[in-house]
């Protein structure tokens, strides 16, 4: 039925605009983190490949006479200890790349500032990107740098013409023996790790702020909820009170009046409440309350059409019911209330009266409710 959308529909319309207008909250502070968390994988990286170059570096260091002996060869020829050494140190690189995520390890000595020559490569021999000792390479600045000053160093991300893009890390391989500068290590992570990486930063944040959005907006959706209930719903019976009651009451009369139906209200209130209370006490008085606000929606097609008018009286809105429907509802509900069984009633039966009255098209609601409650009374004296 079109009243019972209408409640659920408000409070969807509600929570999805808490969740736009938090998300718009948070975008910029999103946005920000995510490249935040671009700059900081960089520098992250950067700092693996400086500690992995590094670690070479100290490593050949630390074995410089034969590092240097294999440096300054002009050919490398099989079965000589340079070329055993060769193989021993490209294996090591190889493995070292292979249970790491760098994606290149080599070292080069200088040939001059525009170009360097290839000693040791970890690439797999039979690879396309394999540089075999001796080959020729344009000098890279930052590696430059390392040679020049004998200091670690490390790029940005850099797009080589012929490597494609990626950060490197320069480590100097020094002879302690004469302070000189043998050659440099390098280290290599590629764009695709970052990128990688990157994305899958990316969507752990996405989910986190979606998570955040969630449960921020349903926060304030409970407390808006909260205070609605608190301003609509009576705290005793958890019916709605007057202030629901008259603004259901106009929404119901403008409905019936676009679509040209009847609806009818029924007025009531507790008989002898007034000596419940004086003889049980106002614990008992509120206990009858509360069941017989349990009866009545239990006993009605629309539950939330019930509401505490106030005191020991209650409304009841009958939506696209006429009034002989009325009549027929007022019956079955007085039945029901008569069958409530409390025990500090001592067995004395419950009853109500109940007032009716039809909405029109024409007719004003204040006067509807005057009607509805001249008919209560009319019953009540009579009863």
């Amino acid at each position: 039925m079109w009243f019972v959308l209408h409640s659920i529909a408000w409070k969807r319309k509600l929570f999805l605009l808490l969740i736009v207008l938090v998300s718009l909250a948070v975008v910029f502070p999103a946005l920000y983190t995510v490249q935040r968390a671009k700059q900081t994988m960089i520098e992250e990286t950067q700092a693996k490949a400086l500690d992995i170059a590094g670690t070479i570096s100290a490593f050949l260091t630390n074995d410089i006479e034969r590092y240097r002996m294999l440096s300054q060869t002009a050919d490398l020829v099989s079965g000589t200890a340079e070329y055993r050494y060769y193989e021993q140190m490209t294996s090591i690189f190889r493995s070292i790349k292979d249970s790491s995520d760098v994606a290149f390890i080599f070292t080069t000595k200088y040939i001059d500032e525009q170009t360097d020559a290839y000693v040791l490569d970890g690439e797999d021999p039979e690879s396309d990107l394999f540089s075999p000792f001796g080959s020729i390479d344009t000098m890279n600045p930052t590696e430059l740098y390392t040679f020049q000053t004998g200091l670690r160093a490390v790029s940005d991300l850099e797009d080589d013409p012929n490597w494609g893009a990626y950060i490197t890390a320069y480590a100097p391989i020094k002879d302690w023996r004469d302070h000189t500068i043998v050659g440099v290590v390098g280290a290599d992570y590629s764009a695709d790790y970052l990128q990688l990486r990157h994305q899958r930063i990316t969507i752990i944040l996405i989910f986190g702020f979606a998570f955040f959005i969630f449960v921020i907006a349903l926060s304030l959706y409970t407390i808006i909820l909260s205070i609605y209930n608190r301003a609509n719903i009576d705290e005793l019976t958890q019916l709605g009170n007057k202030r629901s009651f008259n603004r259901t009451l106009a929404d119901i009369a403008s409905e019936a009046k676009k679509h040209r139906n009847s609806f009818s209200l029924l007025m009531l209130d507790v008989d002898q409440f007034k000596a419940i209370n004086d003889s049980h006490g106002h614990l008992t008085g509120d206990k009858v309350l509360k069941h017989i606000a349990k009866t009545l929606q239990l006993g009605l097609a629309w539950p939330k059409g019930c509401f505490r008018y106030g005191g020991d009286e209650f409304a009841i809105i009958l939506p696209a019911c006429d009034l002989q429907q009325a009549y027929k509802v007022k019956q079955e509900l007085q039945e029901e209330v008569k069958a409530i069984n409390l025990e500090e009633l001592e067995g004395k039966p419950l009853s109500i009266s109940i007032g009716v009255a039809e909405g029109r098209d024409d007719i004003d609601l204040e006067e509807l409710v005057s009607c509805a409650d001249k008919a209560l009374y009319e019953q009540k004296r009579t009863h």
